[in-house]
């Protein structure tokens, strides 16, 4: 199991593995362009206005900003030539700067072909425009030139903007994190200060203060008695500027939704990616919300009345591309795999999903085909955190051969995780000098620690060495610094020894002492057992001394005076270090 650690506090999340390539990605987004490429399905041709689908030429706040986020997606993935993003978006700028308002608020339907309000079409709502807004907010951030006419639109319809923002009923029927997230748009443009925003802007930092002994526990997850589902998590995680998912949970919460779901398909064998969608049934089951979470427990579906659906649950194939975007797991992929074997023809983009009795949930809708362009441009475009390795090697210089220990601590920075240790990564360690390498790997433990026992080289001579991580699908790859490692087969010491006389009231005595050193530094060798034999007085006295750090030791010797004929002291020898000999002293 893989750890990812945000905020300081961990989160499980399976092991990554058979992550989508690159190829892979750009393929399925291609594919889902193929939704807004094809004329009197995903737009209209001559209005350049988007599409609600093909049968249903009409659009509001929601589908445009779905549009705008689909064409600057799919220019930066190189899908389509800049040229063609430009033409796309010019005939949408125009539109907005000249677009029929409800008392200085646009409409809730747009029809595509004439661009007029559809006939008996109420206002925008809360959860539309605060879409919008953040897609404004994208558009200008992604292309510069188009600032001063999204702020040219911010200005000709501020009246209506303000209108949603200070009124709170039209905030009270957005549930949870839909009000989260269109609170955001609404922040971006300075609209903050009103009392209904500041609210909604709250609501995350309530619902993700309950996961515990507030919450409520779903395969093992805990989870806000809340209404929970894929969609709103996976807009604000692909769209948000990184300047507020650094200050939120909204990782988090994304995450332990992922982990419901998944649990889920562990538990009962069923596919799970719950989210909101097409159906494909009569009217009123034909759009669905798939709540994991509600303030009446777990795992229900309503209609857009608020009425409990019969249908099938369905696989939704943008959570599927969505959550391997963000987390790149072995469920992700799988969940893609299973569903693309239902999948054929992709020349209108991609189908809503799967639902749990096989059967292929053919509507194609424009939020669908953005998610899954969204996260390939979230995977692919390097937008992954990075990663940093720290390490030390002990003991250090080592004798040939023996026991070496490689530590330290595989960190991670990504978005609001700052150096937060990265558990169950492979790390790579590598022992090399100019004609000899040696690769061998670990895997950190908890916190990102790093911790490997190997042999050092059996020829004596300088080597380096690295610590690398290749990466996943959160955290790019990294090289540690490298270390440098001596090995010897033997060092050679030094012992010397040398005394003086030390008078005292009722005599004297004579103090041995000398140092233990490395001959090739003269590094003092602490903690070693030293010998000193003293001849005195046709006796010899045998002490057994321990060297201090700095390889000094001494012996005050009070027998006879201190008198004495001869002294001298040896180094028997241990590990890497050879013995040596004082050589013999006499008194002088």
């Amino acid at each position: 199991m893989t750890l990812v650690v945000f905020s300081g506090h961990p989160a499980e999340v399976p092991e990554a593995r058979g992550a989508l390539t690159p190829a892979e990605w750009n393929t399925w987004a291609a594919r889902a362009w193929n939704h807004f490429a094809t004329a009197d399905v995903g737009y209209n041709q001559i209005t350049g206005l988007p599409c609600s689908g093909a049968t249903d030429h009409c659009f509001g706040d929601r589908n445009l900003a779905t549009y705008i986020f689909a064409v600057l997606d799919a220019e930066r993935l190189s899908i389509i030539a800049q040229t063609e993003s430009t033409g796309r978006l010019d005939k949408i700028r125009d539109w907005l700067l000249t677009r029929q308002l409800s008392n200085g608020l646009s409409y809730l339907r747009y029809d595509s072909d004439s661009g007029l309000p559809r006939a008996g079409s109420p206002e925008s709502s809360v959860s539309d425009y605060g879409a919008l807004l953040v897609s404004f907010f994208y558009w200008k951030t992604r292309r510069p030139e188009y600032g001063p006419a999204v702020y040219a639109v911010i200005a000709r319809e501020n009246s209506g903007i303000a209108r949603l923002a200070s009124t709170q009923s039209y905030w009270d029927v957005a549930p949870g994190i839909y009000r989260w997230y269109a609170a955001q748009g609404f922040r971006l443009f300075g609209y903050w200060s009103y009392a209904p925003v500041q609210d909604a802007m709250t609501r995350l930092n309530q619902m993700m203060d309950q996961p515990g002994d507030q919450g409520t526990s779903t395969f093992g997850v805990y989870l806000p008695l809340e209404y929970v589902t894929s969609e709103p998590l996976l807009l604000a995680t692909l769209t948000l500027p990184t300047e507020i998912t650094n200050m939120t949970g909204i990782y988090g919460l994304a995450m332990k939704s992922y982990l419901a779901q998944e649990n889920r398909y562990k538990s009962l064998g069923t596919w799970t990616a719950w989210s909101e969608g097409n159906t494909g049934q009569a009217s009123p089951d034909d759009y669905v919300y798939q709540w994991i979470m509600t303030t009446k427990g777990s795992w229900q579906i309503s209609r857009t009345d608020g009425k409990a659906s019969p249908i099938t649950p369905i696989a939704f194939v943008k959570v599927a591309f969505g959550f391997h975007a963000l987390y790149g797991t072995k469920y992700s992929k799988d969940l893609i795999n299973y569903l693309a074997s239902f999948l054929s023809d992709h020349s209108r983009g991609l189908p809503e999903g799967v639902n749990e009795g096989g059967t292929l949930v053919t509507p194609r809708s424009d939020r669908t085909q953005m998610i899954v362009l969204a996260a390939a441009r979230y995977a692919t475009l390097g937008e992954r955190g990075t990663s940093r390795i720290v390490a030390s090697v002990s003991p250090n210089p080592a004798h040939a051969g023996s026991p070496i220990t490689v530590t330290g601590t595989l960190y991670g920075t990504y978005r609001s995780l700052r150096d937060g240790g990265l558990e169950g990564m492979l790390v790579k360690i590598r022992v090399q000098s100019a004609t000899w390498s040696n690769l061998t790997a670990t895997v950190t433990l908890t916190g990102g620690t790093i911790s490997k026992t190997l042999n050092a080289p059996t020829n004596p001579g300088s080597y380096t060495i690295t610590l690398s991580y290749d990466g996943d699908a959160n955290f790019a790859g990294s090289v540690s610094p490298a270390i440098s490692l001596n090995v010897y087969t033997s060092i050679e010491t030094t012992l010397s020894l040398s005394h003086r006389f030390v008078s005292g009231e009722t005599g004297g005595s004579r103090l041995f002492q000398g140092y233990l050193r490395r001959k090739d530094n003269g590094q003092g060798l602490g903690g070693f057992m030293v010998r000193l034999t003293i001849y005195s007085g046709q006796y010899s006295f045998v002490f057994d001394l321990t060297t201090r750090s700095d390889g000094y030791y001494e012996h005050q010797f009070t027998a006879n005076n201190g008198v004495f004929t001869w002294a001298e002291s040896r180094f028997a020898g241990s590990g890497t270090y050879l013995a040596s000999y004082s050589s013999r002293i006499y008194a002088s």
